[in-house]
């Protein structure tokens, strides 16, 4: 989430990721199950009104056929959901909390599928020169993988009150 004068951006996703990472993400997306489950959110997430995107290739990854019936997935090195809303005249009110909490939780079963295949229970993330727990990775991952740009996120912080959902206890602004 990021409040600035142009307006509010809320975003989520696989945007950090390590080679093994992007392995597990081209790995799924290459599974008919799973690849036709992320298909499917990531066509309901950009019809709620979200941006697709991330860092992709301008070509096929080595080894990927070019008929591949999802290309445009499997060129992916992150994938992300971003929403601008362009100064609304709600921005000051109580309904930019309600609005940022919709828009995570359109967000939220791209982020859960996300967070199963990319991120396995005993690693260590890297953000940064921050280390973060794997429990406490996974936990904010799990609410939304939500972009934070007015605060650092460091482990052991839980974050301010932009909402107070109990859904979403360590987002929000610092």
């Amino acid at each position: 989430m990021q409040i600035d004068a142009a307006g509010l951006f809320v975003a989520g996703g696989f945007y950090s990721h390590t080679p093994l990472q992007v392995g597990r993400f081209r790995d799924a997306v290459d599974d008919d199950r799973r690849g036709r489950e992320l298909v499917k959110l990531v066509k309901k997430v950009r019809s709620a009104g979200f941006e697709i995107g991330g860092d992709t290739l301008k070509t096929r990854p080595r080894g990927v056929a070019e008929d591949h019936p999802r290309l445009d997935l499997m060129r992916h090195k992150s994938l992300t959901a971003s929403r601008t809303y362009l100064s609304p005249d709600w921005i000051e009110t109580p309904r930019a909390a309600d609005e940022v909490r919709t828009a995570w939780r359109s967000m939220h079963p791209l982020v859960e599928w996300l967070t199963t295949v990319i991120a396995p229970e005993n690693e260590t993330y890297r953000s940064g020169n921050d280390v973060w727990d794997t429990a406490f990775a996974q936990h904010f991952e799990r609410l939304g993988m939500i972009f934070v740009t007015l605060g650092r996120r460091t482990a052991g912080r839980t974050y301010g009150d932009v909402t107070r959902a109990p859904e979403f206890p360590y987002c929000g602004s610092s």
